[in-house]
């Protein structure tokens, strides 16, 4: 049911402020950290089901002599090896407070994610080698570019589960929708009663907007929105 509900919504692409107005109304949902913007398109959008990858700060055992793994196997599962296709699903990666020092993916692995098919990658924090970055054409949300990897800093914690933006969690499965204004994320079961109330408030703000730029037609927006019930 999801797969043909996202294609209509990406066909006809419902606002993330219409989102977010409902959202408010259900009580329900996040909106993730305005710093976290495309890196690498001019104008996005996308929809999908959120795929997390868990960071945490890499610390010492109470043993400290004993080895600890490699940099590697710390994070590589950060490249979903369990997934051979990403159709319909978001990647989405945090560790808490957004991670501006270390870079949660790269230009390799955000051209590897794009390659499984993510309709988007959301980074709860930076993100490195911007020239390849930029040549994706998947959306690629992140705080901001740094030179400097994850690997001795932080490890996966898990993968498929959840994951913390700042004050916001974000568990697998949820639906992750994308556009200029920002992200919002919310449980998938919503996803068709939300999809049914955003088009008939769509269509309203549509008619409104459509008397503003009526230059015959000289009532005020406050008339309108009482009118109307909405703004």
């Amino acid at each position: 049911m999801s797969h043909e509900l996202f294609i209509e919504i990406r066909q006809q692409p419902i606002s993330t402020s219409t989102f977010a107005d409902l959202l408010d109304t259900y009580g329900v949902g996040e909106v993730l950290c305005r710093n976290i913007v495309s890196r690498n398109t001019q104008r996005h959008y996308f929809i999908g089901h959120a795929y997390t990858v868990e960071w945490e700060r890499v610390r010492k055992t109470g043993d400290i002599t004993r080895a600890q793994p490699s940099t590697w196997e710390q994070v590589k599962d950060f490249l979903v090896p369990d997934l051979s296709s990403a159709r319909d699903l978001v990647y989405v990666a945090g560790a808490g407070a957004l991670t501006t020092d270390a870079a949660l993916a790269g230009g390799l692995s955000c051209t590897y994610f794009a390659k499984l098919g993510f309709e988007g990658i959301v980074l709860g924090g930076s993100v490195r080698d911007a020239a390849e970055v930029r040549a994706l054409t998947t959306p690629v949300l992140a705080s901001n570019f740094t030179p400097v990897d994850t690997q001795g800093a932080y490890r996966v914690r898990s993968t498929g589960e959840s994951c913390m933006i700042e004050g916001s969690r974000v568990t697998s499965g949820d639906v992750v929708v994308s556009d200029d204004n920002g992200t919002v994320v919310f449980p998938a079961p919503l996803l068709g009663e939300l999809y049914e109330k955003a088009l008939e408030i769509e269509r309203i703000e549509g008619e409104i907007l459509a008397t503003l730029r009526n230059g015959h037609d000289h009532r005020s927006l406050a008339s309108l929105v009482e009118e109307r019930n909405r703004i």
